[in-house]
């Protein structure tokens, strides 16, 4: 709560300091509604402001979590596990198979990360900690096939990355692309019924599928925890009835319907914004679409519950 008035008095604190200036070199404007196109200058500005708030929040996230964390650990004598909490975040990023996918794009080697299968070649503990992801290792990675083998039974054509420890191998996939997912993935086509999709799809269309806040909010307790990944990832069941940070969580109700009046005017704005885009814009058009569906689960939510289901949980192992 106190994180959340922090970041909105911070926010606050820069427009009084920057009104007066503004007002005396003849600067100062009254706030307007005005979408432009995509690709003004205006748009380009304000695009650059609302960058502002996401990176003031991690990295106040960053100097209150993950560093004091980091001190603590430290400060204990426990060198292992400080260097494991130092090493873990660089190996979820991957740099090193990131950096062979660039060069196999620009090669025309693949034509985009789901067409490809990587190998990790890693030592014992490296493959230890990655094989905490177990299949969702590919997703990780954003590749179609993703697999773990001994750093000893590397080939002589397997890349030398950065990564102490790790080679890797990258191979352009020869199966079919399931036409849902974009994976390309060898039981495409199994299911007769569903001709053009993975078995993953198949599952997720016929079966009990992916997990869904609806699931979870009828069968878990509040706070039980699913352990998905031991130590750093589970499913929990919780109600936010505030926003980021809890903020407002503590009001006395008027706050589901505030948030629900910023997420109907979000979602026009969006809508707005989706209906003036351009042919060729499709990407934009996707991760508007995205955001868009955030909003309106957002505003179910607030409507139908008084408060957000959140049953995502990710945390740092404790001692």
């Amino acid at each position: 709560m106190a994180l959340g008035w922090a970041v909105l008095v911070g926010g606050l604190a820069q427009l009084l300091f920057q009104l007066p200036h503004l007002h005396k070199i003849g600067m100062l404007v009254l706030p307007r509604l005005n979408l432009k196109d995509t690709g003004s200058v205006s748009w380009m500005y304000y695009a650059d402001r609302l960058m502002e708030l996401p990176a003031g929040v991690l990295g106040v996230a960053l100097g209150t979590i993950l560093l004091p964390a980091l001190s603590k650990t430290h400060a204990g004598a426990s060198r292992e596990d400080y260097s494991k909490l130092l090493d873990w975040g660089l190996r979820l990023c991957l740099v090193a198979v990131n950096k062979e996918m660039e060069n196999l794009r620009a090669a025309k080697a693949i034509g985009g990360n789901l067409q490809a299968e990587v190998t990790l070649y890693a030592e014992d503990s490296l493959i230890a900690d990655l094989n905490k992801l177990g299949n969702e290792l590919r997703f990780v990675l954003i590749t179609s096939t993703a697999s773990l083998a001994p750093l000893t039974s590397a080939p002589n054509d397997a890349v030398e990355t950065e990564v102490a420890g790790l080679k890797l191998k990258v191979l352009k996939s020869g199966h079919a692309k399931c036409a849902r997912c974009w994976h390309h993935r060898e039981d495409v086509g199994v299911n007769p019924a569903h001709p053009e999709i993975c078995g993953r799809c198949v599952d997720n269309i016929e079966g009990a599928g992916e997990a869904s806040k609806f699931w979870f909010d009828n069968n878990l307790s509040m706070y039980q925890q699913i352990v998905i990944i031991p130590d750093y990832f589970s499913w929990t069941l919780a109600y936010n009835t505030g926003a980021a940070f809890s903020f407002l969580a503590d009001a006395a109700g008027w706050q589901r319907w505030f948030f629900a009046a910023i997420a109907v005017m979000v979602s026009a704005v969006l809508v707005v914004w989706l209906k003036r885009l351009k042919s060729g814009e499709t990407w934009l058009a996707v991760a508007l679409a995205l955001v868009l569906g955030g909003a309106l689960g957002n505003l179910v939510d607030r409507v139908v519950f008084g408060h957000v289901v959140d049953f995502i949980l990710l945390h740092w192992h404790q001692q």
